[in-house]
């Protein structure tokens, strides 16, 4: 009986150490979304964002991606038994591009679009890999839908080509992470005395995103005056630092800036 119950604990040991093993070594799993400090270390901010391939968006319209990437790709849905690499690709959502536009009766417009060159491995290559989404932004929620079926066409006739945004992959999976963790969903509001309530809204502030060198992706997040009314004559300015090679936050810097600064 004794010698029974060693070999069963023998054998418990040595099946956990075995599944944490393969659950380190599946390909997007992470403990944290942080970077290590000690590996951080070395990432400096900017004293600006640099001006390159710098994108800016209203907060309305980084808030309508959010909740249309989260229909998209759930976050930690992980991956099939057996994944094959294109099929472990197709699931994170740095593989993705994004268009994002204003519509007409509060609705704005989400593209998510299998980036060029991306996911090409495989039997052959993939085509039309992506869904459009129409997001209520009175409600926040998703009004319809296409790329599933149900519609073989989706028409956005009150879109101008002009008002519409495009965001590279890693970019709109940079700003998704930052916005996640800068106001985590579902979070309580904050008890801070003389806080305004629009503060905890997503759609209060501006993003603007830029690509920095050694695969760095700097994301900063200002509240937006004509949305949410502060009092201050300074405002908080906070950047995030995403390493778009793991995608997690490398560094968070959090200042302050005159108000009527742009």
């Amino acid at each position: 009986m004794g010698r029974t119950s060693t070999r069963a604990k023998a054998m418990y040991k040595l099946c956990l150490s075995i599944c944490l093993l393969l659950t380190a070594c599946i390909p997007g799993f992470r403990s944290t979304r942080y970077v290590p400090p000690e590996e951080a270390a070395w990432f400096k901010f900017p004293s600006e964002l640099p001006l390159d391939g710098r994108k800016e968006l209203p907060g309305a319209m980084a808030t309508a991606i959010q909740l249309a990437l989260d229909d998209f790709l759930p976050r930690g849905a992980g991956y099939p038994w057996g994944a094959t690499p294109q099929q472990i690709c197709l699931r994170q959502r740095q593989s993705y591009d994004v268009e994002v536009a204003r519509g007409s009766e509060g609705v704005i417009w989400v593209t998510v679009g299998l980036s060029p060159g991306a996911c090409t491995l495989g039997p052959g290559p993939l085509l039309d890999v992506g869904t459009t989404y129409a997001v209520d932004t009175t409600g926040w929620r998703i009004r319809a839908r296409s790329g599933d079926g149900t519609q073989t066409e989706f028409p956005r006739t009150d879109v101008p080509e002009s008002g519409r945004r495009q965001v590279p992959a890693n970019m709109a999976a940079a700003i998704q992470l930052s916005l996640d963790d800068f106001l985590p969903r579902g979070a309580k509001p904050s008890s801070e005395p003389g806080r305004e309530a629009c503060l905890e809204r997503r759609d209060s502030y501006d993003v603007t995103a830029a690509p920095a060198p050694d695969g760095v992706v700097l994301v900063q997040f200002v509240v937006n005056p004509a949305v949410c009314a502060t009092h201050e004559s300074i405002v908080d300015v906070t950047n995030y630092a995403v390493d778009v090679r793991t995608m997690r936050i490398l560094s968070i810097q959090r200042r302050t800036r005159p108000r009527d600064q742009t």
